[in-house]
């Protein structure tokens, strides 16, 4: 039976023998036996990681299923957040370092989405090399401009269907919206999203970080 070290292998060989190069062209490295593409700037940080799971109950005869997931930090952003919620690490999540973190199908429209499996050496090189075309199309180009407290404001405020907005995600817009000091627009944002009886229970140190009683 293959294992996940075997399947791990296998893609990072994809990767080496395909992928790479275009990854470095787009600013992104990947370090020897790993399978996770960095992006580093000065304050931010993409990242893109070949997730994956062995034989597939949901997809009989495939060795792998690879669901890349796509993956921003702004530590700015990420320590405001933190003390925003009294330290709790686990209402970000449990990754408070993590501003976003989900598969890369979210980013193209839902006529686009595709699932990649595979099982033998060429197949893992046909879905490596797929994926890379996706990326390049569809995410890529917009996680690029995640990298400031405005960029977060600027995802919030139009409604981008692109981000997968859970609870911690409003937690993050909040703290970007005291970096820029928009300090109304978070409190109305905290009501919004945290003001019923369960979320303002659970969520009370934000409230009181905020100075809302």
């Amino acid at each position: 039976m293959i294992s996940s070290e075997d399947i791990s292998c296998r893609i990072q060989n994809a990767l080496e023998g395909g992928l790479d190069g275009r990854m470095t062209l787009a600013g992104y490295s990947r370090k020897k036996g790993a399978i996770l593409y960095v992006h580093s700037e000065q304050n931010a940080q993409q990242r893109i990681l070949f997730a994956f799971d062995t034989r597939p109950k949901y997809q009989p005869g495939a060795e792998v299923h690879i669901h890349p997931i796509a993956q921003v930090i702004i530590p700015q952003v990420s320590d405001l957040a933190l003390s925003l919620v009294g330290g709790n690490r686990f209402l970000l999540a449990g990754s408070p370092d993590i501003i976003l973190a989900q598969p890369i199908d979210f980013f193209a429209p839902k006529a686009e989405h595709q699932r990649w499996f595979a099982s033998g050496d060429d197949q893992v090189v046909a879905a490596c090399d797929s994926i890379g075309q996706f990326l390049n199309r569809w995410v890529l180009p917009f996680i690029g401009t995640i990298s400031t407290a405005r960029a977060l404001v600027d995802i919030h405020e139009t409604n981008d269907d692109r981000i997968m907005k859970q609870k911690h995600w409003y937690v993050f817009v909040v703290a970007a919206y005291q970096i820029l000091g928009m300090v109304d627009a978070a409190r109305d944002l905290v009501l919004s999203q945290f003001g019923d009886p369960g979320p303002r229970k659970r969520y009370a140190a934000l409230f009181n970080s905020m100075g809302i009683s």
